[in-house]
């Protein structure tokens, strides 16, 4: 595995692509499949629950794969998926989130709940998202919600390496 994260570093500029369940190229539509993101032919990330509404794409599942984990990928695969976005549907003003899923050993800790919270909100501040706010629903889950507007999607910020 640490082969691997050396190999996604050392390639880093081959990109994220994206593609929906059946391995095809991901298209986005009204109420769009479940897309997979890959990175030097590994998959990294997956969306899932996503829909249009208007000009806005609403996200509620983001989750980067366990091995890449603290890889500080995040933001080179959100950007990634926002220049999809932008060349598939250019109407869409923005981009809403409502992250809350978690893994069943995440919600038996308080700890790891509130520290997954924290690291989707900082996600979302180096993106440049707004209108940040944590949430809890219930006690199993924490709720991050934030809207990141298109003039931020293609902006690079000094954190991006």
């Amino acid at each position: 595995m640490i082969q691997f994260i050396k190999k996604i570093f050392k390639h880093k500029s081959a990109g994220v692509y994206f593609r929906g369940m059946g391995g095809a190229p991901y298209q986005l539509n009204l109420h769009s499949e479940d897309c997979y993101g890959y990175l030097d032919q590994k998959h990294v990330c997956t969306f899932e629950t996503m829909h249009i509404q208007r000009n806005s794409l609403h996200i509620e599942h983001f989750a980067i794969v366990t091995d890449v984990i603290g890889h500080k990928l995040g933001q080179q695969i959100l950007r990634a998926f926002a220049r999809l976005v932008d060349e598939q549907n250019p109407s869409l003003g923005y981009m809403s989130f409502s992250l809350h899923r978690s893994t069943s050993a995440t919600k038996r800790s308080q700890e790891s709940l509130l520290k997954l919270a924290e690291a989707r909100k900082q996600l979302l501040e180096e993106i440049g998202a707004v209108d940040i706010e944590i949430n809890r629903p219930n006690s199993e889950c924490y709720d991050v919600t934030a809207k990141w507007y298109k003039a931020m999607w293609l902006e690079e910020t000094k954190d991006s390496t």
